[in-house]
């Protein structure tokens, strides 16, 4: 969420190219780059709820670390993988939640 803040990035994963990358309002802009920083914070407290706060902290950089080197790599070599890459987090992210709040 937070790249598709940047035109740049949003021009590179659009299939209509710049017009996409100009349309976008502030609001929108402002929307992405909120959502963005909640999913991050959102991401902190879970680590550190579900390890605690050392071990809760270390996990959860390696992993925003990890994140960040694919990113940076589909963004060189595949900008569309990143949408695949969004897609499989999200559902990722989504069994994780679920199987903490059933105890899977």
């Amino acid at each position: 969420m937070l790249s598709m803040a940047m035109p740049r990035h949003r021009y590179q994963l659009s299939w209509r190219g710049k017009a996409l990358a100009r349309k976008a309002s502030r609001k929108f802009t402002l929307l992405l780059r909120s959502l963005g920083t909640g999913a991050l914070i959102a991401a902190g407290i879970l680590c550190v709820s579900t390890k605690g706060l050392g071990l809760g902290l270390v996990s959860w950089l390696a992993l925003l670390t990890l994140a960040a080197v694919l990113l940076s790599l589909l963004f060189s070599y595949s900008p569309r993988g990143v949408i695949r890459l969004t897609v499989l987090s999200v559902t990722a992210v989504a069994v994780f939640t679920l199987g903490l709040w059933f105890d899977f």
